[in-house]
């Protein structure tokens, strides 16, 4: 009996999580995963509609996306996405996504239309994954704009540039005056042309710090409230670089960083307001926009 007891409510629990995380809250939740050194950030529309951009590691090693990302997302009663969302074809973007979209329903793969045809074997191994499964692959050509039934307005833009890393897919998501800006791994020049995105209240720092990323006047322009740096600790790149932290704090930004906060979760509610809590606890709360309601 007491078996049976335990099993019911363990199981109504499982639901209730379940249910909330689909259609619970009226705010934009953003939730930066603690992947080591490489991307990955879920975002949760109001009214449950979930999106995973990029998903970390994959190597012979590790898989952030089995270890992380999933765990991450089961948490929340996750058990499917409308989309998960490729920056760049870099493993330590790509290579969780693997196990994402053999674990989970995943409706949709966003994607640069620049990697294709793939020339990567984890980009080719990843799409023929999501072929399988009946993923909606949907490589972006042109830059777009447009608004779901959540009220959300997103931004997805495509960077110019010499090298991969500046063909990142860019998405800003903004919920009334609050925005957050996701960079992929842009540097500084394709950053310099982004003069049409004006200011975020939270920016994803383009390249995990890099030193030739988070321009002087792209930041000038931005001007975020918070900046989240994904990074690993310790990393043999050396990022964030002082130099990229220091630009940062020169134009006001908090910094939070995934190799000492952990985990990042910023949310963002009807009324124009924002809250964060990282891993070691509070993190910044304020409204969005300089002028406060009366």
């Amino acid at each position: 009996m007491f078996r049976a007891k335990a099993a019911f409510w363990i199981l109504l629990t499982l639901l209730l999580v379940r249910f909330y995380g689909r259609y619970g809250g009226n705010s934009l939740q953003i939730s930066f995963l603690d992947v080591g050194q490489g991307d990955a950030a879920l975002v949760v529309l109001p009214g449950g509609k979930s999106f995973l951009l990029d998903a970390g590691i994959r190597s012979a090693r590790t898989d952030r996306g089995r270890e992380v990302v999933i765990p991450a997302l089961a948490a929340r009663g996750i058990l499917d996405l409308e989309a998960v969302v490729l920056s760049h074809p870099d493993a330590d973007h790509l290579g969780g996504l693997l196990a994402v979209l053999e674990s989970l329903r995943v409706r949709a793969f966003w994607l640069p239309r620049h990697f294709l045809p793939p020339k990567r074997l984890q980009l080719k191994e990843t799409l023929e994954v999501a072929s399988r499964r009946g993923v909606y692959v949907f490589p972006w050509v042109v830059p777009s704009r447009f608004v779901l039934s959540s009220g959300v307005q997103w931004w997805v833009g495509l960077g110019k540039g010499e090298s991969d890393n500046d063909h990142s897919l860019l998405v800003r998501l903004a919920y009334g005056p609050c925005s957050v800006l996701f960079t992929g791994d842009i540097g500084a020049q394709t950053e310099r042309g982004l003069t049409d995105w004006g200011r975020s209240t939270v920016l994803k720092v383009s390249h995990h710090g890099s030193r030739f990323s988070s321009d002087s006047a792209f930041l000038k322009r931005v001007r975020p409230r918070l900046a989240v740096v994904s990074a690993g600790a310790n990393n043999r790149y050396g990022h964030p670089h002082p130099d990229t932290l220091e630009r940062l704090r020169e134009v006001g930004t908090e910094i939070l960083r995934t190799d000492f906060h952990g985990r990042v979760d910023i949310s963002f509610d009807r009324a124009g307001r924002f809250a964060c809590r990282s891993a070691l606890g509070a993190c910044g709360a304020g409204y969005c926009s300089e002028a406060k309601p009366n």
